[in-house]
């Protein structure tokens, strides 16, 4: 299975959330809103938190990132749980780890859940932890 290498950024001073057109040792490159290279001046990247992307999407169709915050509804026999956790990267994969969770922690991000909604992220949406 191939999956698309992409990333976001995460700006620590200007608390701006943006997609990546490349990075390098120093620099990163903010995506044009037309995906064609480049917008302005890179991004020192001290300055910067890199986030990847699972290769995965949501029920609507949102990509899921690490550092997003996502609503999982688990079905267990009689029971609905409405579950809520944040995605992180543990090498080599990406996992679910409980935010406040009926399950508690979880593994692996896929063929877990039948929904997964992405509600925001870590940086932008802090209160949901």
């Amino acid at each position: 299975m191939n999956r698309e290498i992409k990333y976001k950024a995460w700006h620590k001073i200007r608390k701006e959330l943006y997609q990546v057109y490349g990075f390098s040792e120093d620099y990163v490159f903010k995506n044009t809103l037309d995906g064609t290279g480049n917008d302005g001046v890179p991004d020192k990247i001290e300055d910067c938190i890199l986030l990847q992307y699972t290769g995965l999407k949501d029920k609507k169709r949102v990509e899921v990132y690490e550092g997003d915050i996502v609503v999982c509804i688990f079905y267990d026999c009689n029971n609905v749980y409405n579950d809520l956790f944040k995605v992180i990267y543990v090498a080599p994969s990406f996992k679910l780890e409980a935010v406040k969770s009926y399950m508690g922690e979880t593994g692996a991000l896929i063929y877990l859940f039948r929904d997964l909604e992405v509600i925001g992220n870590i940086y932008e949406n802090p209160e949901l932890l």
